[in-house]
């Protein structure tokens, strides 16, 4: 009897692995036969801001991987802020973990589209250089730094990128001005690191600052009484 019990038990036990097993070989095969977008794939983000051209000017500015690179805007020198600081890469562990699954992420605001744009959403700069870029929104006619990841073109005409991967402490500022927009490249030349800013309204390149903004610092006086 206990025999018997011992071998019905095993049985079951066999039957209850053979249908987990099958269970989950079926919904293995389910997920599987789903389409899922690789790591690597193009994605761009449409955040629903408001955009007001009186008031305000677009930038976009391009990113390769984990390379630090940052924009610095809204100062307020007044009350003593730096300005805020809008990281677009660093070197903290998600965008480590972004560099090795080869993930690029774009975010647009609207802006016009160019063609070094769409060389950067090529598969070879997204997929083997991971380049992506990210458009801001700001405030019009006040200063914006610029420091890092310098990425250019081959050409005058701006169509063919340019991956320049010494250059990846480049500094700059400038002030953009209301309803323009404006696509932020670079270029190497007798050894320096060169941010160049283009108007692409006007398709311009304007002229900026080789020095990162700061507020002034403020000049004490001290008066007599009878002054």
């Amino acid at each position: 009897m206990k025999r018997l019990y011992k071998h019905g038990r095993v049985k079951f036990q066999v039957l209850f692995l053979f249908g987990v097993v099958s269970q989950f070989s079926v919904f293995a095969q389910a997920e599987t036969d789903k389409q899922q977008p690789l790591a690597y794939e193009l994605q761009v983000e449409t955040k629903p801001k408001t955009y007001d051209p009186a008031t305000q000017s677009r930038i976009r500015v391009y990113r390769k991987g984990a390379t630090k690179t940052l924009i610095q805007h809204s100062f307020d020198c007044a009350g003593r802020k730096a300005g805020i600081r809008d990281y677009l890469s660093g070197n903290g562990a998600l965008s480590a973990l972004k560099a090795y699954a080869r993930i690029t992420f774009n975010i647009e605001e609207g802006m016009p589209r160019s063609a070094i744009q769409k060389e950067a959403e090529s598969n070879a700069m997204r997929t083997y250089q991971l380049i992506s870029y990210k458009e801001f929104i700001l405030n019009a006619d006040q200063p914006v730094n610029l420091y890092g990841f310098v990425f250019g073109a081959t050409d005058s005409s701006r169509t063919k990128a340019q991956l320049i991967d010494q250059c990846v402490d480049a500094v700059a500022s400038f002030r953009p001005q209301a309803g323009h927009d404006y696509e932020i490249l670079g270029k190497y030349q007798n050894n320096q690191c060169q941010f160049q800013v283009f108007d692409l309204k006007t398709n311009d390149q304007i002229p900026i600052s080789d020095k990162l903004y700061t507020c002034p610092e403020k000049s004490w006086k001290f008066w007599k009484k009878d002054q």
